[in-house]
């Protein structure tokens, strides 16, 4: 699968894993050899530079091998792992920084177990797609089970179980869904998105402030709905009267660049609302585009506004935050298909992952990255 140019940063290096998983995917097996420098710049649209970096990281990975006059060819990997892990991914075109996220902390656990990691995509949930996604799982001895991560509904999932005898799990929720069923279709491991907002809130409150500018996610979404509950009733158990007008929701799952241009509308709509916020309750991955909207509209939203970040990468931050840890999602995801491996039966169960207070980190240490390229090419709203 050929994807458009990644606009997560660092370029060159999520170039690099983009490439990893179509090797994993035996999309270049036939040929032996990648395409051309010149054609995977025109692929990712890229300078030829930035593929070169990218290469240069698959040949330190001993996955490619560069041969004069005919290009880079694929080594024959004798896999050192005494495992192995898959990851299904499903029609994505774009990784959003949830995805990205969950794929690093894959990686960094399985290397610690000296497991390997394949990865392969699902374009569609036909039957044919589905067929072929059962051929290329054939013949794989060393497979633990399969690691869905993105976007899945309940449909697709029931075509996955049905289809598939491997053990599996969801990391994170079932998308185009406002509840969840009491029986998971598959086995699933979620953030406590409940307990984050509600968490959130309540922080502010004690703190007095009562007028919070709150973004939160879909309320056509599982997830979204829980924000906007754990809101409410922190408002409710506080007796403090809930002002709907604050609260107001991004658009869904988004890349990177989408998601930075919904939470500039959505600030600049907060932002003009009288009374102003006295605060503000947001996804702390979108940190630098709250930062260039206050850099932008200082009478607006002062650089001395209390922040507190809803956060599912667990990074510290310059203000508080509440956050599912990745890395124990991960975990629980990988002793899930352990046990569901050994025992030969699907356990069809539910894991949440409790929030985490972050504090905020020391004055004076390193910001979180900006978006320069794309701050530089936006008009704020």
């Amino acid at each position: 699968m050929v994807k458009d140019r990644i606009e997560h940063g660092p370029l060159y290096s999520k170039i690099a894993l983009n490439i990893r998983q179509n090797i994993e995917a035996g999309m270049y097996s036939e040929r032996g050899y990648l395409p051309q420098e010149r054609t995977l710049a025109q692929q990712f649209s890229v300078s030829r530079n930035t593929i070169r970096l990218a290469l240069d990281i698959l040949q330190k990975e001993k996955l490619i091998h560069k041969v004069q006059g005919r290009g880079n060819m694929l080594m024959e990997r004798t896999p050192a792992g005494i495992h192995e892990f898959i990851v299904i991914t499903y029609g994505i075109k774009s990784y959003s920084q949830f995805v990205l996220v969950i794929l690093r902390e894959i990686e960094a656990l399985a290397r610690s177990q000296a497991a390997e990691v394949g990865y392969m995509n699902l374009e569609n949930d036909s039957a044919g797609e589905l067929k072929n996604l059962k051929k290329r799982l054939i013949g794989r001895k060393k497979n633990i089970g399969l690691l869905l991560v993105g976007c899945y509904t309940r449909d697709i999932l029931r075509k996955l179980s049905d289809a598939l005898n491997y053990p599996m799990v969801l990391v994170g929720d079932i998308s185009g869904s406002k509840h969840r069923l009491d029986e998971p279709v598959i086995s699933q491991v979620v953030g406590n998105d409940y307990a984050k907002m509600y968490n959130a809130v309540e922080y502010l409150l004690t703190k007095d402030y009562q007028r919070i500018g709150i973004i939160g996610e879909p309320m056509t979404e599982i997830w979204g709905n829980a924000y906007y509950q754990g809101c409410v009733d922190a408002f409710h158990n506080q007796k403090i009267p809930f002002t709907e007008k604050y609260f107001v929701t991004m658009n869904g799952v988004q890349d990177l660049e989408s998601a930075t241009r919904n939470i500039i509308e959505l600030l600049a709509r907060l932002f003009r609302l009288d009374p102003l916020p006295d605060s503000l309750i947001f996804p702390a991955e979108l940190t630098a585009a709250v930062r260039m909207f206050q850099s932008f509209h200082p009478n607006l939203m002062p650089s001395g506004l209390p922040l507190v970040g809803l956060s599912f990468d667990g990074e510290p931050h310059d203000f508080p935050c509440f956050a599912a840890r990745p890395e124990d999602m991960v975990r629980k995801t990988f002793d899930i298909l352990q046990e569901e491996h050994t025992q030969r039966t699907p356990l069809r169960r539910r894991v949440v992952v409790e929030s985490s207070w972050l504090p905020e980190k020391q004055k004076g240490k390193a910001q979180p990255a900006v978006l320069s390229e794309f701050q530089q090419n936006t008009a704020v709203i």
